[in-house]
């Protein structure tokens, strides 16, 4: 199936889902109604092209069957962990609440009331809660942690003891999260850069989507040597061809090579896993 701009092809019932389903917390009261978000639901096709510790059919599983209600999501930055949330939301037939750290900052209320507010708006609405770049639930034993961040870890902390929906907390530090915190969690999920083979796939349905024809132009064993690809590095590149047309599989390979080099920069995080100490050509 080829790639899409957005990465996945958009049917019109995921539109509308994602439409009626996903709501962000941005006001004091936390009363928005809707949110456009860019990117739908994943179909299981791509969903099991993700890098997770866990297979996705396995997660649906003890969500639905096992009664898992606290699932922390890790894993570098674009890796798919949002876009895993919202796949198992949908496959549970419920709505995904999205909370950002920024949305409990104390603002015009307090952090109380906003944290209270957000339980209670997924209680009300029957919703998974995604609370993303979750670092204060997942990092506590983190040096250096801010007051804030600790406040809020205890008032969430708090409330959640009170909640029996799911919640899912996620973190793109690079590090694995502390022991301390992951026994919070009934299921930990490490979400890492793309396996070779699921990378060389990603790599042939964007060459699909941008209707490039020298499939044979760059082999497997050069994508291989990129081996910090995560899926929103394709998501990132086939958006700006709108803009910056890729005429051949090399442009593409360049286009790839230029974000992965970004993460090789001094002093940039890998991630906790030991990383593979190959030459890039």
């Amino acid at each position: 199936m080829p790639i899409e701009p957005c990465f996945v092809r958009m049917t019109s019932q995921n539109s509308l889902l994602l439409k009626s389903s996903e709501q962000i917390v941005n006001s004091p009261e936390f009363l928005a109604q809707e949110a456009a978000f860019p990117d739908p639901v994943l179909e299981q096709h791509q969903i099991d092209l993700l890098n997770t510790s866990i297979p996705s059919k396995e997660a649906r599983h003890a969500l639905v069957r096992l009664n898992c209600t606290r699932v922390a999501l890790h894993g570098p930055s674009g890796t798919g962990k949002t876009a895993l949330a919202r796949w198992l939301a949908a496959q549970l037939g419920q709505p995904l609440l999205i909370v950002r750290t920024v949305d409990l900052l104390p603002t015009s209320c307090s952090g109380s009331q906003r944290v209270a507010a957000m339980t209670s708006q997924a209680r009300h609405q029957g919703a998974v809660l995604l609370l993303e770049d979750a670092d204060f639930l997942l990092h506590r034993g983190r040096p250096g942690r801010e007051a804030w961040e600790v406040a809020i870890a205890h008032e969430v902390e708090s409330a959640l003891s009170k909640h029996h929906g799911i919640v899912i907390a996620s973190s793109s530090l690079g590090e694995v999260p502390d022991p301390g915190s992951l026994r919070q969690f009934e299921m930990n999920i490490r979400v890492d850069y793309l396996r070779e083979e699921d990378a060389w796939t990603l790599f042939m349905e964007a060459a699909a989507s941008l209707n490039i024809e020298d499939l044979l132009a760059v082999a497997p064993r050069e994508l291989a040597r990129l081996y910090l690809l995560t899926p929103a590095d394709f998501v990132t590149v086939v958006r700006q061809a709108r803009f910056r047309p890729v005429k051949s599989l090399r442009e593409l390979y360049v286009r790839l090579y230029a974000e992965f080099s970004l993460k090789l920069r001094p002093g940039r995080r890998h991630g906790a896993l030991p990383l593979q100490a190959q030459a890039i050509a």
